[in-house]
């Protein structure tokens, strides 16, 4: 009986472990959620009201109104970007392939992190105003955020398939 009972225990992972999982994926649903949000959020608000993106990305230099022309267009396409990311972070949330959702947070990773680097350095030589710190910090929150999904967690944390009981 004791060896039966000792066999069992060792099959199964201790319930310690269990729960972090959980709370990691809970965790990773959060993120997928509110990354969600602001996508759709920011998306509508680029092609609505492009100009309003001006005052983060407010130019130090002189523009003239074809630049604001065309920077508004700029806008305007990157918002239909960022729109339809947020139909791609619903579809992961829903999905439950765990390779799927790691490459995506991976790909994420990179993205931000890459995005957030080039915020700084067009901060470095002064060719933002100060109120680009409000992009370099939402953008250096995403990648931090994604930054510990894909470099310090399981495989099994990407998982949506296993029961989430305490």
């Amino acid at each position: 009986m004791v060896s039966v009972l000792h066999l069992l225990l060792l099959k199964s992972k201790p319930p310690s472990e269990n729960k972090m999982r959980i709370v990691a994926r809970r965790r990773l649903d959060s993120l997928f959620f509110y990354h969600m949000c602001s996508a759709y959020g920011c998306g509508i608000f680029c092609l609505l009201c492009p100009r309003a993106f001006l005052w983060f990305l407010h130019e130090t230099l002189v523009v003239n109104l074809a630049g604001y022309e065309v920077a508004e267009t700029i806008i305007r396409l990157y918002g239909s970007l960022i729109f339809a990311q947020g139909i791609l972070v619903k579809s992961t949330r829903d999905c439950s392939e765990p390779k799927v959702r790691k490459a995506f947070v991976q790909a994420y990773t990179l993205a931000f992190g890459l995005t957030t680097a080039s915020l700084l350095y067009a901060q470095y030589i002064e060719h933002f105003s100060i109120y680009n710190w409000a992009n370099i910090v939402f953008f250096a929150s995403l990648f931090g955020g994604y930054s510990y999904f894909a470099f310090f967690e399981k495989i099994s944390t990407f998982s949506t398939t296993s029961d989430e009981k305490y």
